[in-house]
């Protein structure tokens, strides 16, 4: 659908067919990742031949693939591991809800660098938002510590914590509780005067910066998905937090939003903020984040780059990596197998040219 009415209806193939031929960029960030690739990669295609899933594409894909980019110098890390001193270090935290109830969270252990975009990922109920909440400090653990810059969190008082440490759950409804779009954020500077400098000027400054001017008339239950989430995450920022813990917060959105939330992550973390996110958004997190981390048994098992948690893992990785994992074993994003090809095309030229 497109402006309420129907854009295109069909099956899978000749949608995306139709898509493809539209030339529309903004239309194709819809299509699965296979569809885009093969396009890419075979220019001129026929409806028949497009693959939906990776099952379809990866043989498809695989033999479009030059084997000479098996010996592609390029890697594709999204950042080096960071070798700063933590701004989080949990020690050996074990948590349950109740006295005889199993630990959702087992002698656990993480550190979260400074200027780190860290995504946690791991299956339905393995605790994910419960470790945000603990590093949030909103829940105490039984057993181990949270140290904020050094200090354990729940020594922190709680005015200063809430200050510090920004949270978004994945309701953002949850923060809402004004008529209008206006009151919830012009009511929000009013308590945090005196206590964050410039207030005023940052409230006028976020305002803009999410796009929220048309939307300040209108009650925050009436706007779309992304619009409530630019609200909650504009109020939540107001305090100028120094970390920023996220919760599933591309749940529902739509793939243009997606990457104006995107641009909007690189801004915060470009201006110093640490950001936190637990999502099940594998495709967004191979993209963004500067480090994964998986949660699993109560434990965090594995944290690394991007590009070597994705293809050192077959359940946990994206649709792309699945496809041409053969070809292209650290490619984990349509971007990776693009850059890869141009430099595919570079070798051949300059080999030509000699």
């Amino acid at each position: 659908m497109q402006e309420g009415e129907v854009k295109y209806i069909g099956d899978p193939k000749s949608i995306s067919f139709d898509i493809l031929r539209s030339k529309d960029v903004t239309l194709q960030s819809y299509l699965p990742s296979v569809v885009r690739m093969y396009s890419y990669l075979k220019g001129d295609i026929k409806e028949s031949e497009i693959p939906i899933d990776v099952r379809e594409g990866r043989k498809l894909i695989c033999d479009l693939i030059d084997e000479k980019q098996l010996m592609n110098p390029r890697d594709f890390q999204k950042g080096d591991k960071p070798t700063e001193k933590p701004i989080v270090k949990m020690t050996d935290v074990c948590f349950r809800y109740e006295k005889d109830s199993p630990d959702i969270l087992k002698k656990l252990s993480l550190n979260v660098c400074p200027g780190e975009f860290l995504a946690i990922l791991g299956g339905n109920g393995a605790g994910k938002s419960t470790l945000l909440q603990i590093m949030a400090g909103l829940k105490k653990p039984q057993r181990g510590k949270v140290y904020f810059k050094g200090q354990d969190v729940l020594c922190i008082k709680e005015e200063k914590r809430y200050l510090q440490i920004g949270y978004l759950a994945q309701n953002p409804m949850l923060y809402f509780i004004h008529e209008t779009v206006e009151d919830e954020l012009y009511k929000r500077g009013e308590m945090l005067k005196g206590k964050v400098e410039g207030i005023d000027e940052l409230l006028e400054e976020y305002i803009d910066f999410f796009g929220l001017g048309p939307l300040l008339k209108r009650h925050p239950y009436d706007l779309s998905g992304g619009e409530k989430q630019k609200l909650a995450m504009a109020m939540v920022l107001l305090s100028r937090p120094q970390l920023l813990l996220l919760d599933e917060p591309t749940k529902g959105l739509d793939p243009t939003f997606k990457i104006s939330f995107k641009d909007i992550l690189d801004k915060l973390i470009k201006s110093g903020i640490t950001i936190v996110m637990v999502s099940h958004d594998i495709e967004f997190v191979a993209a963004n984040a500067s480090s994964c981390a998986l949660l699993f048994n109560g434990e965090i098992t594995t944290k690394d780059t991007p590009s070597n948690f994705f293809s050192e893992n077959y359940f946990y990785t994206t649709a792309v990596n699945r496809t041409v994992r053969e070809k292209l074993p650290k490619a984990i994003t349509l971007e990776d197998v693009i850059k890869a090809c141009k430099w595919e095309k570079y070798l051949l030229a300059k080999s030509a040219s000699h």
